[in-house]
């Protein structure tokens, strides 16, 4: 797993760099392959740790336009804000809002699921392989036409005449309503 050693460790700024494989951490899609690396810096001050550094781990993907297998590169920043307080961190819900509490007799501070779930929320939505991104889906499927409305720019504000002409008429009485304005 993806653990930062705090254990005795002094105020300042340590570099670290951690990597375990894709499929060791637990939940995380089949999707990933590779090693997940994690580098970046802790900073302590007293009793507040501080984590930041950049998560990266391979991805396949299946393209949505061609159904083809690729690789993408999944990068996700990371940074985390702990705080040793036993009484807080006895009250502390699963998934709490930062900072995360932890206890006097902490060894390490264990980032992985917070690793998995960056990485995770990363992953694209539109998943289309680096050579297909540049191409009009006619291209890459013959035989496919794209709907004109899909296609055609939006038209530009109407004025207030088509506007009117395009009104149902049994709302046209709600134009003639006055409005006053008393500024009292």
């Amino acid at each position: 797993m993806l653990k930062i050693q705090i254990h005795g460790l002094s105020n300042g700024t340590r570099a670290y760099s951690l990597d375990v494989e894709a499929q060791k951490v637990p939940f995380i899609t089949d999707e990933f392959t590779g090693l997940i690396s994690f580098e970046g810096d802790v900073t302590k001050q007293n009793s507040t740790f501080v984590v930041q550094g950049t998560a990266r781990c391979n991805a396949t993907l299946i393209c949505d336009r061609s159904g083809d297998s690729f690789e993408e590169p999944i990068t996700a920043e990371i940074k985390l804000v702990y705080q040793v307080n036993p009484e807080m961190a006895e009250l502390q819900e699963p998934d709490a809002p930062p900072p995360l509490y932890l206890f006097n007799n902490y060894e390490d501070i264990d980032i992985t699921e917070e690793i998995r779930q960056e990485l995770l929320v990363q992953l694209p939505m539109r998943r289309i392989a680096p050579e297909y991104r540049d191409l009009p889906l006619e291209e890459v499927i013959p035989g496919i036409t794209v709907e004109e409305e899909q296609t055609k720019p939006q038209s530009s504000p109407q004025s207030e005449e088509q506007e009117d002409q395009e009104i149902d008429p049994r709302w046209q009485a709600l134009k003639k309503i006055q409005f006053n304005s008393n500024d009292n």
